[in-house]
């Protein structure tokens, strides 16, 4: 079988198509802090394990790690990167327990 059949030409529809790239719209997007944006935020009180509360579980483990951790990122100060969030859209999830899922 051969591929030959299966090559597009150069000069096919499929190609202009990235060929006249629409250039974004310069004007600058109203900053999260400036529209007054809200995040989403979990609430990590509703998190069960079969019938204990995940804090509780965590405890009983004696994890203790994902509390100093929480501790430390309740510390620090996220404005400067929420900022950075466009003011449209769909709501953002809070920086704070997004840094500690990847922590």
């Amino acid at each position: 079988m051969s591929t030959a059949s299966k090559t597009v030409a150069l000069d096919s529809e499929q190609f202009d198509l990235f060929g006249a790239a629409q250039v974004p719209d310069a004007r600058p997007r109203p900053c999260a802090s400036d529209t007054g944006r809200r995040f989403i935020t979990g609430n990590a009180q509703k998190v069960i394990l079969g019938t204990t509360r995940l804090e509780d579980w965590l405890k009983q483990a004696g994890q203790r790690a994902p509390f100093v951790v929480a501790r430390l990122l309740e510390q620090q100060d996220w404005q400067a990167f929420e900022r950075h969030y466009a003011g449209t859209g769909r709501a953002p999830y809070r920086l704070r327990p997004m840094m500690g899922l990847i922590l």
